[in-house]
């Protein structure tokens, strides 16, 4: 049996196991796997491995656990370690689960798991030991789940970006243990800094949010920079009544492009550039943490005339930049 390393050379790519026997993971040996920049190691076998070889990331590559109908539901471990600074990218069949159990903290490439070449997308990565996913960026993309067993498996420095559904978690993200990232972005959207936990955590957080499961939190050190001024994507409102005497609520939904500072959006924000006496009644926002804002408004009118909708109060994101007024809808009621 071959104990020794393995070098995969630049744009090489390794396939193992084109049935469901697990012999052929003798070809793996017992030590190094070596990576260069676009070279690939392909699983295609079924039944669960264990994988104890060491992983040197000279450059960026690919490890796919499984890329074949032969390979759903079955769980991949790597019980090696990673080092190195390549990123490494993790394709998948569906049903997969891929566990990290070695101290990564040498490898400062980053991990990404998901995307356009992974079978079915329904898969999971669980990282069980500290360092577990190294000290640089980890992606999460479109059908991939991950989870969080031991404290501190990412980076303190580390980005963490997480966009798409769970895979086959019930959470795109689930804390069974803390930790810590530098900044975090869902779907594109930078969450503010600070701590995180599920709707009801027995944590005491920041934020409860709904993409997260588990009871412990994931804490947010820097707010990502942001000098750009917020914008109103959309104003909607019923259909112009007429008269809007008699009316007792005309509700207007306000989306903008990023979440907005709901300590800066009260009434007095909001008035009718219209002829009709007015009042503003309840603002609810209705989006959640970091997805871009939707706020729900009531304008009551007391009278005959016009009414036309206007934000025309200082209305702030997230990163004190404030949104330019008056913005007017172009929906008049009369």
């Amino acid at each position: 049996e071959y104990t020794g390393g393995l070098t995969l050379q630049t744009g090489a790519t390794l396939e193992v196991g084109a049935g469901s026997t697990l012999t052929d993971l003798r070809a793996l040996g017992g030590d190094t796997i070596t990576f260069h920049t676009g070279s690939t190691l392909r699983l295609r076998y079924s039944d669960d491995s264990t994988h104890p070889q060491d992983f040197s990331m000279v450059g960026n590559a690919t490890w796919a656990i499984g890329e074949s109908n032969n390979a759903h539901n079955d769980d991949r471990t790597h019980t090696g370690t990673i080092s190195g600074p390549g990123l490494l990218t993790i394709h998948s069949t569906n049903n997969q689960i891929l566990y990290l159990q070695g101290n990564n903290s040498s490898w400062s490439g980053g991990l990404m798991a998901g995307g356009s070449e992974s079978e079915n997308q329904n898969e999971s990565i669980e990282a069980e030991a500290t360092h577990a996913l190294g000290t640089g960026d980890v992606t999460i993309n479109d059908g991939v789940g991950l989870q969080i067993d031991a404290a501190d498996a990412i980076g303190d420095s580390a980005t963490l970006n997480l966009s798409g559904g769970s895979g086959n978690k019930a959470f795109k993200l689930t804390m069974n243990a803390n930790d810590t990232v530098n900044q975090a972005f869902i779907e594109g959207n930078p969450l503010q800094a600070g701590t995180y936990g599920r709707v009801g955590t027995p944590a005491t957080v920041d934020y409860e949010a709904s993409w997260i499961g588990g009871n412990s939190a994931l804490t947010v050190t820097t707010t990502p920079p942001d000098g750009t001024a917020p914008q109103v994507v959309s104003i909607e409102s019923p259909p112009a009544l007429s008269p809007i005497q008699g009316t007792p609520t005309i509700p207007f939904t306000v989306t903008f492009n990023e979440d907005i500072d709901e300590t800066t959006v009260d009434a007095s924000d909001f008035e009718s550039a219209g002829t009709a006496p007015y009042s503003i009644g309840s603002v609810t926002k209705l989006s959640e943490h970091p997805a871009p804002a939707v706020f729900r408004v009531e304008l009551i009118p007391s009278g005959a005339g016009t009414v036309q909708f206007e934000i025309a109060g200082v209305v702030e994101d997230l990163a004190g930049n404030p949104l330019a007024v008056p913005v007017t809808d172009t929906t008049v009621f009369t």
